[in-house]
């Protein structure tokens, strides 16, 4: 299956072992039309602060005061919306919904994957891919001097990130 995902989380700080908040992905094929994100296969959990603590997790203060900046409309869905799971249990839902993948992409797997794989390894689970499977999409936008920015909408939701690196790489990939 030459099935890929793009990854994205939002996090309490910068560090590898940083707290996760939300985790998004969106399953896309290299070269095929990019659907409006509802009619994407995706995945997208708010994960349980207190969970991410119990495993000390790390908090950063300047990311807090980052955050603080943010829209409130990103700002409830990191911290506020209640629906949400245990780290572990996400991370169990996002090795399922990886299964079949390709590649991993993300817009720095020394971000987002070095904090995932961390998690996983907190909480005894095995990492769902190889580190030869991991994308980074800032080097093909570098590459194809394409802008993030001139395509994102929402910022700082990892299902909408997703999507909008989506966007900019697909645009690299139809030059």
């Amino acid at each position: 299956m030459n099935t890929e995902i793009m990854i994205d989380i939002e996090t309490l700080s910068t560090k590898n072992n940083a707290l996760i908040l939300t985790i998004g992905a969106i399953k896309f094929q290299r070269g095929c039309e990019i659907k409006e994100l509802k009619n994407m296969e995706n995945f997208y959990i708010r994960i349980d602060i207190k969970s991410c603590k119990n495993l000390n997790m790390h908090v950063d203060d300047d990311t807090l005061k980052w955050w603080d900046k943010q829209s409130e409309e990103s700002k409830y869905e990191v911290f506020t919306n209640p629906d949400r799971l245990y780290i572990k249990d996400a991370l169990i839902k996002l090795s399922d919904f990886l299964k079949g993948h390709r590649y991993i992409w993300a817009n720095s797997p020394s971000f987002d994957c070095i904090i995932l794989e961390n998690a996983y390894r907190l909480c005894n689970l095995e990492i769902p891919w190889k580190f030869w499977n991991l994308r980074d999409c800032r080097t093909v936008y570098d590459l194809g001097k394409i802008s993030l920015k001139s395509v994102s909408v929402v910022k700082h939701n990892a299902l909408d990130d997703c999507y909008n690196q989506i966007i900019a790489l697909s645009k690299y990939f139809n030059k």
